[in-house]
């Protein structure tokens, strides 16, 4: 059958695919030179970038340390090195999926690795500098260990994730309850788990592995920063104002545009599956006691971003790219609506022609004329990296790295060539009284007014302080109107 046969040949499956989704990657590097995101990517690349020339960045909290220090040689090579290492980061995750189906389906384990291959913003975000991509794999691999019976080496790994992502902090109770779980069930109840004492000390043993990430960042920040607490102490958001508010049904609703139709579709029949199977004693649903841990991580991490939005806090911004960070387990949920379908077909061929269909529907959904589709300006600099690009010429002669430049535009110091940490000067400064005549002022109608709070009123109320040297306007994707000014202090 159509279905064995496929079975025959995974394990030759992974490595091709593997190899043709690192070939597309490196021919979309050089030939693209965007960076997904104007804002966090660039920050992130920044970051990693000169963070051997200024060590202290290894320790930046905004920055994720895990993520910096990871990312910082492939970063030493421009923004191609970092884009590059995400790419990695996915081929990874892709890597995990196919490992971990193989456990809980048995057969067939290529169907999640499809499913998340074709993510339409899983494949956009992975050429950026963001985050997401590497929290994905590390997650993925940590479920991994775990799956196969590696408690310490998965504890250890997870451990460290809040240091990719502060998310990573709500993560490691799912870790430990289940591991309690399959402890009470190997052991048959908890009266006699708790009276077997070798077994108790093992279990606490395993439970503190999960802290040995926070206990290495908290030593290291300790002896450098002088303050053992500096992992929770030094929150970069505590002092910024909540961004915004939405509503209960913002991630829900919107997850489509990272999986695409199909997938979507499958995850939810998935997320139903997996609340059926919550009191459904018998039968295929409830068993694999797996999946306790992969539903489990997601609704928690999932649940929390929903929570955050719709009450507006922990500084959400309702941004539905975090949700990047769940792809592997997606693709499980989704496949595992799959297989249910394909139960209910006939063996033989009518189950090979909707599983036909259904993968060809998931792998054509992204190039399709649809909203949630792959474009050419997903892989190109934005306008606004544009227009700074095409404006970089007004710096000659202002020696960018003295003290020359303020801005608020992240991409500001790689479209004129200067180390942003050298001599720091973000635009929210402008009350500074010192500010020595020809400095140039790089305003921008989103991030000098969102993150600096510097409306474009400021300039009118001092002409006598800055003369507007240029201006420039172009409307992004969505028809909005960016706006960047030029001025020169007097």
């Amino acid at each position: 059958m159509y279905l064995d046969h496929c079975r025959s040949k995974s394990n030759y499956l992974l490595p091709v695919i593997l190899l043709f989704a690192f070939t597309v990657q490196v021919i979309v590097i050089f030939s693209f030179s965007g960076t997904r995101d104007s804002g966090d990517s660039i920050q992130h690349y920044l970051i990693a970038h000169y963070a051997f020339k200024h060590p202290e960045l290894f320790l930046d909290h905004w920055g994720k340390p895990l993520f910096t220090l990871i990312a910082s040689i492939p970063a030493i090579f421009g923004f191609a090195g970092i884009k590059f290492f995400n790419c990695l980061m996915v081929l990874w995750s892709l890597r995990n999926v196919y490992l971990i189906s193989g456990q809980l389906f048995h057969k067939n384990s290529w169907i999640p690795l499809l499913l998340l291959a074709f993510m339409p913003e899983l494949m956009r975000l992975q050429f950026s500098g963001l985050t997401e991509p590497l929290f994905a794999a590390w997650l993925s691999a940590s479920v991994l260990l775990v799956l196969r019976g590696k408690i310490y080496q998965g504890f250890v790994m997870v451990s460290f994730l809040p240091f990719i992502r502060t998310e990573g902090f709500l993560l490691l109770p799912v870790f430990a309850i289940y591991f309690l779980d399959t402890q009470v069930k190997l052991n048959g109840n908890l009266r006699r788990l708790i009276s077997n004492k070798k077994v108790c000390l093992k279990m606490i043993a395993a439970l503190a592995l999960l802290t040995v990430g926070t206990v290495v960042y908290s030593l290291v920040g300790g002896i450098i920063k002088g303050d053992l607490a500096w992992v929770f102490t030094g929150n970069p958001y505590k002092h910024i104002k909540n961004y915004g508010q939405g509503n209960w049904t913002h991630f829900p609703r919107n997850f489509v545009f990272i999986t695409g139709v199909p997938i979507y579709g499958l995850w939810i029949l998935g997320i139903l599956l997996g609340g059926v199977a919550i009191f459904w004693k018998k039968g295929s649903l409830n068993s694999h006691v797996s999946w306790r841990l992969i539903y489990g991580l997601f609704s928690v991490y999932f649940g929390a971003h929903v929570v955050f939005w719709a009450t507006g806090t922990a500084h959400s911004m309702g941004l539905m790219r975090v949700m990047v960070s769940l792809t592997p387990l997606a693709a499980l949920i989704a496949a595992r609506a799959l297989f249910f379908l394909l139960s209910w077909f006939p063996k033989g061929i009518y189950q090979n022609i909707f599983l036909t269909l259904v993968c060809a529907y998931v792998a054509a959904f992204p190039f399709l004329p649809n909203p949630a589709s792959l474009k050419v300006r997903d892989f190109q600099l934005s306008p606004d990296q544009v227009m700074l690009d095409q404006n970089a010429d007004l710096v000659d002669g202002l020696e960018a790295n003295d003290l020359k430049v303020y801005y608020a535009h992240p991409y500001v110091p790689i479209a004129f060539g200067f180390d942003p940490f050298l001599y720091p000067r973000h635009m929210s400064k402008l009350s500074q009284s010192n500010i020595p005549p020809g400095t140039m002022f790089v305003w921008d109608n989103w991030f000098s007014v969102v993150e600096a709070g510097v409306p474009e009123l400021f300039w009118e109320e001092n002409p006598k302080r800055f003369l507007l040297r240029r201006e420039v306007r172009a409307n992004n994707s969505e028809g909005k109107e960016i706006k960047i000014k030029f001025y020169v202090s007097l």
